[in-house]
């Protein structure tokens, strides 16, 4: 006759419990993360670990404060852990700001001013997204007549006096500022001595 026993779990889950975590802050207060504790039990069911007053890692701490774990395996066998995580507050982290503000707007001016005049971001003429126009030049001969356009470059012949050529301006990106005109002076008087024929 065979007879069977039932053995019941009366062994606790057996934490590791990593004691303490110190963390440095500027303020009293930081956000601290640490590695959980791990359980062995002698059993092959599951452990339920949880936190019974509900901060854990990832959460604010501030001062010292105590986090409790409750591990409970199927049999209802528990244990806790007790992790301390102190806040050792440190002036030395404390950064002061005004000065290198200061000193990185310093900075940051002294690279923008050369890179602004060598690029040409610097603009000193009013932009307009307007074409050229187009250039035109008044018949000397005729009077009332209307201007007659212009090749898009200077003529090759020797200007008048009445020639005003427009430069549109444009940068590099296809902008174009408005023209400026400019006159073409030309001066008829000749040297006596090598009259040209």
């Amino acid at each position: 006759m065979v007879t069977c026993q039932n053995f019941s779990d009366i062994s606790p889950p057996v934490p590791t419990c990593p004691g303490s975590v110190k963390v440095e802050s500027c303020g009293n207060k930081a956000t601290v993360i640490w590695a959980e504790p791990t359980v062995w039990d002698n059993s092959e069911g599951f452990v339920d670990i949880t936190i019974p007053n509900g901060k854990g890692p990832g959460d604010m701490f501030d001062g010292t404060s105590n986090v409790l774990y409750l591990f409970t395996d199927e049999s209802g066998n528990t244990e806790t852990c007790q992790i301390t995580v102190i806040i050792d507050q440190k002036e030395s982290l404390c950064r002061d700001e005004s000065l290198p503000y200061i000193i990185a707007i310093t900075m940051l001016g002294a690279c923008l001013i050369p890179l602004i005049f060598t690029t040409g971001l610097l603009v000193q003429h009013s932009r307009s997204l307007k074409p050229p126009k187009k250039r035109t030049q008044k018949d000397p001969t005729k009077k009332n007549t209307p201007d007659r356009p212009l090749p898009d470059s200077p003529p090759s012949q020797a200007p008048d006096e009445e020639d005003i050529y427009e430069d549109p301006g444009s940068d590099y990106g296809g902008n174009y500022a408005e023209a400026y005109e400019h006159q073409v002076v030309v001066d008829h008087t000749y040297n006596d001595e090598n009259p040209q024929p």
